[in-house]
């Protein structure tokens, strides 16, 4: 009866397998060895100073349109200009 004995070449599918499925370099990089970059905030700076007063109109404009309108209207109306009518008493 023949019998296996336990080598270590019992495995040599095993290794070639992981060695064909695993990445020959790694994707991402390691940042153990690269320092990360210095972020250049200037331009992000001017870039929000540029954009502020375009949102602060834009949102000015967006909020406060019913109040215009209603001072066209009523300058259009001339709602300010006639006393308010009394009341008749019965």
């Amino acid at each position: 009866m023949a019998t296996l004995k336990a080598t270590s070449n019992t495995t040599p599918f095993l290794t070639s397998l992981k060695s064909y499925l695993s990445e020959a370099h790694p994707f991402e990089r390691p940042s153990v060895l690269y320092r990360p970059h210095a972020v250049p905030w200037k331009p992000y700076i001017v870039r929000l100073g540029r954009a502020v007063p375009m949102y602060t109109l834009g949102m000015a404009a967006f909020l406060l349109w019913p109040f215009a309108a209603k001072g066209l209207i009523n300058a259009s109306n001339m709602v300010g200009q006639k006393p308010l009518a009394k009341k008749a008493k019965r």
